[in-house]
């Protein structure tokens, strides 16, 4: 049975009264049970937040001791949440007031992590969509109690501890060099199997998105002249080393590129790369083989991610391009990173296909 555990924010008792009795019907019949606290004003909301674990936040903007066409507490709330390192909360603002809510905050508010919602909304649909988000397990992940959290204390008192001697006779700033070691700590944690579910990976894992390194970074997948490519030049190549004349300097002055070929039989036909035989079972047999773990060598599989198509690598369409070209954003656009270890893999793949080498023919019965 999952709990789900939620800060309602609102002054008004009769919507408080709505908001108790939807909850107290969903626990009525369902498994699941929501567990809510209540708050009329912004000092004893943020008190909660600071001193208590919540999952979720049903957020009012006008609430006790504010005046018809003034500041929206509201807001202060949601700046509190958002500058916290950890306050990691699903966030829905649900007002009849919705136009208070500060122009600042309006980019947050596309996703269902955090939503608006006008009093209109029926409160037993706005639960419901709670609980889809929440049965994803984002915040028993990334929460303030969260997987995430017990993982860090596990490395830092654990693994870090017994061996931080070694850390303290280098007598110099190691934050970078930490970060990392941290981060390879909890990708092992991450191949650890669990009860509840296998080992497989989701097509967002496959992606850092949006881009983070800059200005470009090997596996990013980029468009010129609106034609997908990936960038297959290695890190040690285009890896920034510094400015000269206000440009950056990095090793090359090309980028090696694969294309990118949507995974679609009609723009294998067009293009004229051969999957198989050109029949239905041909085709059928191809994607099996792409979508699983026997791709043919000269391809590698690309799942689809929001605008990212699903796609496949095509080794054998190489071309190279002035470093110049990638980070100038009139001619080139960044739409995410392949994610380590799947960069590795293609890499691999990639080095494989170009190493090949094929037996000599010749008369060897003598």
């Amino acid at each position: 049975m999952l709990e789900i555990r939620i800060l309602v924010v609102e002054d008004e008792e009769d919507q408080q009264t709505l908001f108790s009795d939807a909850i107290e019907d969903y626990n009525n019949n369902n498994e699941n049970k929501i567990v809510a606290d209540f708050s009329k004003n912004k000092e004893t909301a943020i008190y909660k937040l600071k001193n208590n674990k919540y999952d979720a936040m049903f957020l009012d903007l006008m609430l006790e001791g504010d005046h018809s066409g003034g500041t929206a507490s509201g807001n202060e709330i949601l700046t509190h949440v958002l500058e916290s390192f950890n306050l990691r909360i699903i966030v829905y603002v649900i007002s009849g007031t919705l136009s208070a809510l500060n122009d600042s905050f309006n980019d947050l508010f596309i996703n269902p992590l955090m939503r608006k919602f006008n009093r209109e909304q029926s409160t037993d649909e706005v639960i419901s969509e709670l609980v889809k988000v929440y049965q994803t397990g984002v915040t028993q992940i990334l929460g303030s109690s969260g997987r995430f959290e017990e993982l860090m204390n596990e490395i830092f008192y654990k693994h870090l501890s017994s061996g931080f001697d070694w850390w303290l006779q280098r007598d110099a700033d190691c934050k970078n060099e930490l970060f990392r070691y941290t981060i390879h700590h909890l990708l092992e944690y991450s191949d650890i199997p669990n009860e509840d579910s296998e080992l497989k990976s989701l097509n967002p894992e496959f992606y850092i998105y949006p881009p983070i390194k800059k200005p470009l970074a090997t596996g990013d997948l980029v468009k010129i002249e609106n034609k997908p490519y990936i960038i297959m030049s290695p890190s040690c190549d285009i890896t920034q080393r510094g400015m000269l004349n206000n440009q950056p300097v990095f090793n090359v002055d090309i980028v090696v590129l694969a294309s990118l070929i949507p995974l679609k039989r009609e723009e294998f036909e067009i293009l004229g790369v051969q999957y198989g035989k050109k029949n239905n079972n041909g085709w059928a047999n191809f994607l099996t083989n792409m979508r699983g773990t026997s791709p043919k060598p000269r391809f590698h599989y690309l799942p689809s991610y929001l605008e990212i198509s699903e796609s496949v690598i095509d080794f054998k369409q190489v071309s190279s391009v002035p470093i110049s070209d990638i980070i100038d954003p009139d001619k080139t656009v960044r739409l995410a990173t392949i994610a380590n270890p799947f960069i590795r893999d293609i890499q691999s793949r990639f080095s494989a296909y170009f190493g090949r080498q094929g037996q000599p023919e010749g008369d060897w019965s003598y």
